[in-house]
Parts: structure tokens; C-alpha cells; sequence
């Protein structure tokens, strides 16, 4: 292929020739012409044509590369060796590499006409914009620069200068690269073209001289020391303000006049910027990005009297301002003055003890003993936030130059706001320091609030920050502040207690002051208080928990405290490694270890699935130290220990190794998991001798509270429990989420004060097996709810379930059960049982599926509710027949902790369904159709509306004759729901050509109301109601034929018969006498009929208010 080219660059310098699906081409080209499979492209300037077939040729011959995937033939290798007869072609094995959708072959050494192989690699594709070119190990980097003084700045420019090395090999050739200098704007007035470049030169090559030295300097520096002269008779080339000065592989016309600065193709870099520090500068993120900190280099005329440089003296690492330092001489062409800071910078010198308070500061330095140690060279830079714009920065806010001091003869010297102090600082501090550095240079190299730096850090020490003060990260990256943990009322500091290191945090732990004199490095005795182990064959969440114990004194700090575990069951090994750097105890002293928890609060969070303390042996240490020195896998010591338990399962042997180490001459902890309910506790009943196992016992689990000791050693039966005589409490309402934030909860209903101590809650799933249980604690309150749930529901739960994220209740379906007994009787994973149950709800999701039969066993074989999740309700207990009957319940609105929402007669409905063709004769005396088409009418309803629509929502049930008229009362809970089920009710008759009722075809009329004229007056005969107590089967519900007339006897009869039972039953309740009878129950809490008493329009059962069906 061959195509002519016309028209012209663009304004940055590229012309593109592709295929239309790439960006933007200059000029398109067919589709079916790639170099997917290796070839050449060759530009001529020529007017003589190609034809397909052609041989190459170098006649008018500009550029060319040669691309080859795989191997290549002799012929065409001397075909191409005419395009690029110096080297061989790019060879490519691995086609990946350019046939993706991300790579090119990139231009990035060399602009000779007929490049050489290395001249075009593969890198990541930059249509039009600079190419992304790697950077060399051999590549030169920039090494000194002399800036003008600002005093030095009019009228003559004598002595600037930019000197690159390439590491002393010399002579080496400076191939595709370009000097560009960019303007940061002048920092007193904002500058007018901010991060372009102002300066840009071409290096392409020039050669270093023999000793590795390449000089590009102003015309007034000695012609001797310069390689490159730029005019400067009127302006300096490096001016003032915040410059970035970059050494980029790329052509030096893709950086006019004007260019933005990019760390595309960075060789190297580094920005200085005289005078007063700006924040992190625009300019520092777009040439440096990956640098922590300010990214500048200070270059003022104040910190040298004479001539001075920005020289590397820290190392060789290219695009890092940390390798610079301003030296006292200027060095062109020669090895950089780093004397200065050589000599002296592995001082024996340590900062040993900072109390950084604004009315008690001192910093302590101390010489490792040597004493009376020059102090000369050295500074102190305190740091503290300080307000730029709307953004606290740290800053510089006090410098103490040390030049002329020397410590004592013990090696001690303090610096510190007190009279006492070797050096006093008179006046409160602006700002709260965060933050002290100690380093080899001059005051004047930081003026005030300066950014922090590392460069000449000899050590820190930093305070406990918050994130938006990262001092840390700057002069001690990686590590963090320690805290002083300054109680109420108690003064510390913090003193290094751990190793001589310098620029080490973990040396320091809070202690008490001792300013001039040896650290206190003893602390207050802490003591592992409790242990709760979790047993992973109970059904119980996840509660493990270590708590620590000061004793009371509360606010103890606890950096330099390393609590150890050792897993029994793994060759005694270190399982896990706990640092409690910067934490402290509570105000109480207790300080506790666990994983994310519902039901306490957990100072320090660890894990969050699987175990983290061993179930079966092992121990637990609590060691005084570095935590550096201890790792997962690591033996057992003693060395620093501070307490230790050792404990064990009644199923094994003493562990004899663990023994021997911590505890020697004593037994293990016996721990019993059912001496309680499968959630018991390790706790230390008298305080505080450390290592001792006589003072442990087991009992509750009180995480941050006190222990609840018993007088009797450890447990190792549980006491047996006495069923409770009556059911007091049952399940009311269940709450089940779909959502991964929860709201979900379990509400029980009972006798007010009632202790739940021997009651807990098992969740079976569909399969009919216990995946979960919860022993209940605290009592039913004066209202007489008690909630289990999670903690985002209001009120909050008396009980929490574990986790606050995901849902504990199956939403598939499954069985809530309440017990009387422990949770550990019911192990993970066991069949449902009715062994002490109190009451439980079957209920499933899905209406054709069945949940595992459990409610045979649970529910005594009621029908399994329903629960439609696809709205935010509830499953809640509307009636009351028995415990464990799935049919006392419906879908309703959710309440927790107050009255349930059930249907009403305020918003009942009287509908009709007319059966054309049925026998008025044979349905009223036949309750088995009734009951049939009763239940076609539920499911019917229900499957328009899905609104959990159930038997408990139809009352007053008559049939009237024209043929067979069934007419009833449709209640609801509100208006909208009212008029859902009456809609829902038109469009299921309307749907409802025939019915089939016990084997027999019914044609339905499609009226819903008026079918036949509803009576006016009420049937004398009551009807059939479903009470409280009795079960719903309506039966005799019925209203017999108009007109026909009963004997005038039977009438009176009847009559009489009520008379009389109305008067038994004023003398019972008189005489408080339980009885019961067929269709009466008379109880102390209420009385339950099977007839309605004049009057009675609410009935109260076990505190509960339920409103009657007739």
C-alpha cells in the first residue's frame, strides 16, 4: 500500500494516517491494511509512485521502522535492510504486545533519519500527545543547580546553572532528550502562565565530558566550566518563584513555548522555589505525583551569606526532591560540597523524651550516655497545624538552633519552656505542636511555618494526629504518632523505652515526665481480666472477646502492650499478634478485644469471620514490648511478659510446653462451654496479681463491666431448670429483611417483669435445621414487649443480634422457636424438636414450597405461613387459639414495641358472591361446602392483592338464598387496604366463570355487592363466632330460609336458654372460678365466648387487646 500525503501538522507537531476506528486521522486508510503481521512503514519525499509489489528503496528516503513478529526470512531481511541498513528491525514475539487495543510502537531514542532497533518500543498508545518513554538506569539525572540570588538578581546574572551526571562513566551520549524549564508563577504575586514551560533544549547528542559532567549555564559563568551556554546578557534562564526543572526522552518540539507540564516520558525532575513555601504546589502534582510531601526544594537568599547550591547529596534515586541539599559552595563540573552533612550525620544524638503541651514543653535529647557532646550544626523544628485557605497544614511554628550547646556529662540536654530547661523558649507557642524534628542544618533553612521535611532529618518524634495533620507521612512514613494518653489530671510524656534507633516511632511509650534524668519506663500493671471463647458446634454467634484491666486507675496507655495468642491445637505456635499501640483503657479501666459485635462495644475490633482465640487449648499472653519482636508462627516466651492464661478443654490434657513457659507450677483453666449456655467467660475474680490461675472462674460474659464472681470455684455442671408451669410469653411479631442493612427483629409478648434468663430463641432454616440461637437475658418490660433485633430498630432491642450488616431471619423461609432452657442444648445444624419449645412460627416465602416439615413438629402441624417479603412488613399475631399455631398470625405493618396492626371492623366491607345454579337446601345444611368456598375465596383474593390475605379477615359469614349467596364482612387496616381487598375480591369473581367446590361445578354471577338485597335486620339467631380461643371453622355459620318460620316453642326455649347462661356466667365471674365448657372459658385474665354478650366488642387475653370475629 502507498499513500500520498497532504495537508499539514497539527499546532502540537503530529499527522496521523490509520483507520477510521481510530481517533481522528488525518488521513483515513482501508481497514485491511495492518501490520498485525510484521512489515515496514517508510516515509519518502519523492514524486515517484509505488505500485503493489515494489521492492524497497532509499531513494528519497526520510524515516522508517520495520516491525517484525516472529522470525524473519533472508529475503525480506535484505529487502528491509535497505530501509534501516544500520540496524535490524523491531522484533516482536509476542503479538500481545501490539495487536491489544492499549499499545504502539513508540518512538524513544534517537532522531537520526534511519533509526537504530532501540529507537521504537512498545508502550502504551498516546494519539497525539507526548510518547510514553521509559527512563534508563544509565540515563543521566540532574545534579546541581545555582539559582541567582534575589540580591544577586539586578543588575547582572553571573552564576547560574544546571549540572547533569551520568554517575562518573563519562562520555556519554545524551540521545532523545530535552531540557525543559517550567513556570510555577512567582509565588508573592500568583504568576501569569502557571506549570507551562517557559525554556526547552534539545541535548539530543551532546556527550557528559569524560568525568560524567554536562553543564548548561549562563554566558557570564567561566566558559570553561559550561557545556551548553544560554544567553542571559538580559534575563536569568532560572528565574524566580517556584520553577520545575524536567529532563524528558522526547523531541524538543514537543515542548513549545507554553507546554504543560507532564510526568509523561520524565527522565528526571526536581522544583525549587524561592522565597516563602506555597502549600503542595500544582506544579508538584503534575511533575511529581508520587511524592509525599511539599515535592520543593527551598532555594532563599537568606539561608547563605555567600554563594550556594541545590546539590544532590542523598542518593542517586531519580524524581525525588529528598536527594538535594543547599550546600555552602557552588561545585560545576566538580563532585558536590556535600560536607556538611557527611561528617556528622550518624550522631550519636537522639531525641529521647517530648512532652509536646503548650504549658509543659520540653524535649529531652540524649547523647546515648557519652556525654558532653557538641550539639553544634544541629536544630530543633517543632511542628504544628497551621490554617492556609480553609486547610490545616503542618507547618514550622518554632525553630531552636542548638549551635554552641553541648549535653551534661550524663548526655542529657532539655530544651523546654521551663526555668530548669538547658534552653529555655519563653512565651506560649501560636499553635498546639504535633510534631518535633532534629536536624543537621541552619536555622535559616526553615523560615517561618515551613512545610516539614525529611532532607537532613536526623530523628522525630510525632504526637497522635488526626488525618488531616499528616505529619507522619511525611518524616516518618509508614509508621504513626504515638499518643501521650494524658488522663484527666495526669500529666505525660513520651519517653523512648524500646531501642536507640533513630526515626523509630515504636521506641516510644507514654510515661511520666522525667525531663534531665533517665525515662520511667514502669507503668501501671494491666492484667487480663476476662476471656470469652467461642465454640464453633454451637448455634451461637460469634462473641469471643480479651478484656484487659488496669485495676480501676482508668486511661492507662497501653502502646508498647503486645497481646500474644497461642493456638494448642498447632504446635503451641502464635496464631495471632495484637498491637495496642495508641489505645488506653476506659475511664473504668477495662479495656476490651473483640471482633464487630451488636451486643458490647469492642475497643479494639479484630476480625471479622472465623475464630480468633482457639476453642479448644491454648493461651494468651500480654507482653511489654516492641511488637515488632513477636509474628504469627512464632514459639511460646516469657521475655516482657506481663500476665499470661493458660487454659484447656475438659477433653484434653494439660498442655505442658504452654504450662512450663507462662505458668509454671500451676494448672491450665479448665473451660467448660456448657457450663452456662454455650456463652460463658474466663474471668478474673480478684485483682490484680498477674500470672496466677487460682484467681479465674467461670460465669457470664460482663465485656467493660465487672466480673460477676461466685464464692464456689469453677462450674463444670450446669444446674438443672424447671419448665415454666404456663406459656407467659409467646412470639407477637416477626420482622424479616431483605436488605443488607437490616431492621429485622423477634417481638415476644408477655406478663410484665417476667425474667427471660432461661428463654432463648433458635432460627431453623428451610431445610428444618438450627443455624442460630440466642440465650435471652434482662426481663419483659412494663408494657410487656421484649425485642430481639438489630440495633438500627426503635425502640432498641433488649436483646441485639450479633452483626449489624446482612440478616439473621432466613428470608427463603424457615421457623422461629422459642425455648425454655440454654441454647447449647440445640447444637448447630440439629433437627427441629419440640423438647421445651414455648412457641414458634413456620413460614416460608415461596407458597409451594414446603419448609422442611417443621410444622409437624413445631407447629403441631398448622399450615405454614405465608410471608410475602416483597413489603416492608411484618408477620404478626393477630388472634389467639394456642401457642404454636401458624393461624393466629398475619401480614400487617410493622410495630415494634407497640400495639399490632390487625384487621378491623372500621374498615370492613360487606361483599357478596352469587352461585347461580346451587341448592340453598343443600349448602345450609352442609358446613363443608362453606368451608370450601371460604378457602377458594381467600386464595383468590390473596393472589390478586398479595397482601397476605387470610382467613382472620372475613367475619360475619351468612349464606342467603337466590340461589346460594355467600355475603361477609372483608375487614382491613386501613382505607388503602380496604380497598384493595374489595378490588382484588371484583376481579377474582370477574376472573371466577365457574367454581369447583368439593367435586361440583358452580356457575358464579359477577356481582360483588347487591346480589340480593342485604338484610336490613339482623338474624335472631347469634352467629357463630371465632373467639380468641376457638378455633375458625365457622361452623353452623349460616342463616336459615325467610319465612319458613321455627316453632314458637323452640323459639322460646332458645330464649330461655340464653337467660339462664347469661346469669351463670355473672356468678362465675363474680365467684373468680375457672370453668370451661364446650363453646365458654371463664379465666382470671379475661372471659372467651363462643357467642357474643350484649356489648362485648373487645376482648382481653394474656395483656393483649383482640377483637372478636361473629
Amino acid at each position: 500500500m502507498s499513500q500520498n500525503l497532504t495537508g499539514q501538522t497539527d499546532r502540537h507537531g503530529y499527522f496521523i494516517v490509520g483507520h477510521a476506528s481510530r481517533p481522528a486521522p488525518d488521513i483515513t486508510i482501508p481497514i485491511r491494511y495492518s501490520l498485525r503481521n510484521g512489515g515496514a512503514v517508510a516515509i519518502y519525499e519523492t514524486y515517484q509512485s509505488f505500485a503493489v509489489g515494489d521492492i524497497p528503496t532509499s531513494v528519497g528516503l526520510m524515516s522508517a521502522v520495520v516491525h517484525v513478529l516472529g522470525s524473519l526470512s533472508d529475503a525480506a531481511a535484505e529487502n528491509f535492510n535497505i530501509l534501516t541498513p544500520e540496524s535490524s528491525p523491531v522484533i516482536q514475539t509476542d503479538p500481545s504486545d501490539l495487536t491489544g487495543i492499549r499499545y504502539a510502537l513508540s518512538r524513544c531514542f534517537n532522531s537520526s533519519l534511519r533509526v537504530t532497533r532501540e529507537a521504537f518500543h512498545p508502550r502504551l498508545k498516546t494519539t497525539r500527545s507526548l510518547n510514553d518513554c521509559p527512563s534508563l538506569q544509565d540515563d543521566v539525572y540532574i545534579n546541581e543547580v545555582e539559582v541567582t540570588k534575589p540580591q544577586n538578581f539586578i543588575p547582572f546574572v553571573k552564576d547560574e546553572f544546571i549540572e547533569l551526571y551520568d554517575g562518573g562513566r563519562g562520555n556519554t551520549t545524551l540521545q532523545y532528550l530535552t531540557l525543559v524549564l517550567f513556570d510555577g508563577g512567582v509565588p508573592f504575586f500568583g504568576g501569569f502562565s502557571r506549570d507551562v514551560a517557559f525554556y526547552s533544549l534539545s541535548l539530543d547528542g551532546m556527550k557528559t565530558n569524560a568525568d560524567g559532567y554536562f553543564v548548561i549555564g549562563s554566558s557570564k559563568l567561566n566558559q570553561s566550566l559550561v557545556d551548553y551556554q544560554v544567553d542571559t546578557s538580559i534575563t536569568p534562564f532560572l528565574q524566580l518563584g517556584i520553577v520545575g526543572i524536567a529532563l524528558y526522552r522526547a523531541p524538543v518540539g514537543a515542548f513549545p513555548i507554553g507546554a504543560n507540564a507532564t510526568s509523561t516520558s520524565l527522565v528526571d525532575a526536581m522544583i525549587y522555589v524561592t522565597g516563602r513555601q506555597e502549600a503542595q504546589h500544582s506544579l508538584v502534582d503534575k511533575l511529581l505525583p508520587d511524592v509525599v510531601g511539599s515535592g520543593m526544594v527551598i532555594e532563599t537568599g537568606s539561608w547563605l551569606e555567600g554563594h550556594g547550591s541545590i546539590s544532590r547529596c542523598l542518593g542517586n534515586e531519580r524524581l525525588n526532591p529528598l536527594v538535594y541539599i543547599l550546600t555552602e559552595t557552588v561545585t560545576p563540573r566538580k563532585s558536590n560540597n556535600c560536607s556538611y552533612i557527611t561528617p556528622n550525620f550518624e550522631t550519636d544524638v537522639r531525641i529521647n523524651e517530648v512532652n509536646l503541651d503548650r504549658d509543659s514543653f520540653f524535649v529531652e535529647l540524649f547523647d546515648l550516655g557519652a556525654g558532653n557532646t557538641s550539639l553544634d550544626t544541629l536544630i530543633l523544628v517543632l511542628y504544628g497545624p497551621v490554617l492556609f485557605g480553609s486547610k490545616e497544614e503542618p507547618r514550622s511554628i518554632l525553630v531552636v538552633d542548638l549551635h554552641g550547646e553541648r549535653t551534661n556529662a550524663d548526655g542529657y540536654f532539655v530544651v523546654g519552656s521551663a526555668s530548669s530547661s538547658d534552653k529555655q523558649i519563653t512565651g506560649n507557642f501560636r499553635d498546639a505542636a504535633t510534631g518535633v524534628g532534629l536536624y543537621h542544618a541552619r536555622v535559616t533553612q526553615f523560615p517561618g511555618s515551613s512545610l516539614p521535611s525529611p532532607q537532613n532529618l536526623i530523628d522525630a518524634v510525632i504526637g497522635n494526629e488526626t488525618s488531616s495533620n499528616p505529619l507522619a507521612g511525611v518524616l516518618l512514613p509508614g509508621q504513626a504518632g504515638v499518643s501521650d494518653g494524658d488522663g484527666e489530671g495526669l500529666e505525660r510524656s513520651v519517653s523512648r523505652c524500646f531501642g536507640r534507633l533513630p526515626l523509630d516511632m515504636f521506641a516510644f511509650i507514654p510515661s511520666l515526665p522525667t525531663p534531665g534524668t533517665r525515662n520511667n519506663c514502669s507503668r501501671q500493671l494491666v492484667v487480663i481480666n476476662e476471656i470469652n471463647i467461642n465454640h464453633e458446634n454451637l448455634a451461637v454467634a460469634y462473641q469471643e472477646f480479651i478484656e484487659l484491666y488496669d485495676g480501676g486507675v482508668g486511661h492507662t496507655p497501653l502502646t508498647g502492650t503486645v497481646v500474644v495468642i497461642y493456638n494448642g491445637d498447632r504446635q503451641n505456635l502464635a496464631a495471632t499478634v495484637i498491637p495496642l499501640n495508641n489505645t488506653q483503657t476506659n475511664a473504668n479501666g477495662y479495656f476490651v478485644i473483640g471482633r464487630p459485635n451488636n451486643n458490647f462495644t469492642a475497643d479494639l475490633q479484630i476480625g471479622v469471620f472465623g475464630q480468633i482465640i482457639p476453642d479448644n487449648k491454648g493461651a494468651i499472653a500480654l507482653y511489654h514490648d516492641d511488637s515488632r519482636n513477636y509474628e504469627v508462627g512464632m514459639q511460646p516466651t516469657n521475655t516482657r511478659l506481663q500476665d499470661a492464661v493458660v487454659y484447656g478443654s475438659q477433653d484434653t490434657t494439660p498442655n505442658a510446653q504452654l504450662i512450663d513457659v507462662f505458668i509454671r507450677g500451676q494448672m491450665q483453666i479448665v473451660e467448660d462451654q456448657g457450663f452456662l449456655n454455650g456463652d460463658e467467660s474466663i474471668v478474673r475474680c480478684e485483682c490484680c496479681q498477674a500470672l496466677n490461675m487460682s484467681v479465674y472462674k467461670q460465669s457470664y460474659p460482663t465485656p467493660g463491666r465487672v466480673n460477676p464472681c461466685v464464692p464456689q470455684p469453677i462450674i463444670t455442671t450446669r444446674p438443672p431448670l424447671t419448665p415454666p408451669s404456663s406459656d407467659e410469653v409467646f412470639i407477637n411479631e416477626i420482622a424479616i429483611e431483605t436488605h443488607f442493612f437490616t431492621k429485622e427483629y423477634i417481638e415476644l409478648k408477655g406478663t410484665p417483669s417476667l425474667a427471660l434468663d432461661n428463654y432463648f430463641i433458635v432460627l431453623y432454616n428451610t431445610e428444618g435445621l438450627a443455624y442460630f440461637t440466642i440465650q435471652l437475658e434482662n426481663t419483659i418490660g412494663p408494657d410487656g414487649y421484649f425485642l430481639i433485633g438489630s440495633p438500627n430498630i426503635s425502640p432498641p432491642p433488649h436483646v441485639r443480634f450479633p452483626f449489624t450488616i446482612g440478616s439473621y431471619i432466613d428470608e427463603k423461609g424457615g421457623a422461629v422457636a422459642l425455648y425454655y432452657g440454654y441454647a447449647s442444648d440445640i447444637a448447630k445444624d440439629a433437627g427441629a424438636t419440640d423438647k421445651n419449645l414455648i412457641d414458634a412460627v413456620v413460614f416460608t416465602a415461596n407458597a409451594d414450597m414446603p419448609v422442611g416439615g417443621q410444622a409437624d413438629v413445631l407447629t403441631k402441624g398448622s399450615e405454614q405461613f405465608y410471608a410475602d417479603l416483597q413489603r416492608e412488613e411484618s408477620i404478626t399475631r393477630c388472634y389467639w387459639q394456642s401457642s404454636r399455631n401458624n393461624k393466629d398470625f398475619t401480614q400487617s405493618d410493622r410495630t415494634p414495641g407497640n400495639s399490632n396492626n390487625c384487621p378491623s371492623r372500621d374498615f370492613k366491607r360487606t361483599l357478596q358472591m352469587k352461585l347461580t345454579d346451587a341448592d340453598f337446601d343443600l349448602w345450609q345444611n352442609n358446613d363443608e361446602l362453606l368451608t370450601s368456598l371460604r378457602q377458594i375465596i381467600i386464595d383468590g383474593v390473596n393472589d390478586k392483592c398479595k397482601c397476605g390475605f387470610t382467613y382472620h379477615y372475613i367475619v360475619g359469614e351468612v349464606l342467603l338464598e337466590g340461589s346460594v349467596v355467600y355475603q361477609a364482612d372483608f375487614l382491613a387496616f386501613n382505607t388503602n387496604q380496604s380497598s384493595l381487598i374489595y378490588t382484588s375480591f371484583a376481579e377474582f369473581v370477574s376472573d371466577s366463570k365457574t367454581l369447583v367446590i368439593n367435586g361440583q361445578t358452580y356457575q358464579v354471577d359477577k356481582c360483588v355487592e347487591e346480589c340480593v338485597p342485604m338484610p336490613t335486620v339482623p338474624p335472631k339467631t347469634p352467629t357463630p363466632v371465632i373467639s380468641a380461643t376457638t378455633k375458625n371453622t365457622l361452623n353452623g355459620s349460616r342463616k336459615g330460609r325467610s319465612g319458613t318460620g321455627t316453632a314458637v316453642g323452640v323459639t322460646i326455649g332458645l330464649i330461655l336458654f340464653i337467660i339462664i347462661g347469661v346469669v351463670l356466667v355473672f356468678i362465675l365471674i363474680r365467684k373468680r372460678i375457672i370453668c370451661y365448657n364446650k363453646d365458654t372459658r371463664l379465666t382470671e385474665e379475661g372471659v372467651e365466648y363462643s357467642v357474643k354478650p350484649e356489648g362485648l366488642d373487645a376482648l382481653e387475653f394474656r395483656n393483649n387487646t383482640y377483637e372478636p370475629s361473629y
